[in-house]
């Protein structure tokens, strides 16, 4: 999704900076990307968060904390399961249900950015 925008923004023009020290302005410009996000993508990143959170809220609370252990806070499959103090496939199982609530969740909005 990120890389989309990235190449959305790439296609503005960019801002030119000129160079004071020599003599000639038009021999030292130079063309600097913006690197402030568009409002476009400042709006689909909040739309995006709101979606995210909507799609967390449908999960179970094991479901939650498993997901959010395993993939944002990048813990291994031991760890999960010691911090929920569950076994190894347990831990297994409400991650894989979880990806698969949140893939069908986020779905439209994976969609719409390819």
């Amino acid at each position: 999704m990120n890389c989309a925008l990235d190449l959305k923004d790439k296609a503005r023009p960019a801002s030119t900076v000129q160079i004071a020290e020599e003599p000639d302005p038009e021999a030292n410009e130079m063309q600097v990307a913006s690197t402030d996000p568009s409002q476009d993508r400042v709006l689909y990143g909040e739309q995006v968060k709101q979606r995210i959170a909507a799609a967390m809220s449908l999960l179970s609370e094991t479901e939650r904390a498993a997901f959010t252990l395993r993939h944002l806070e990048g813990r291994s499959i031991e760890e999960v399961s010691d911090v929920l103090g569950i076994k190894a496939n347990a831990a297994k199982n409400s991650i894989f249900r979880a990806v698969q609530k949140m893939r069908q969740a986020l779905g439209p909005v994976v969609a719409t950015t390819r």
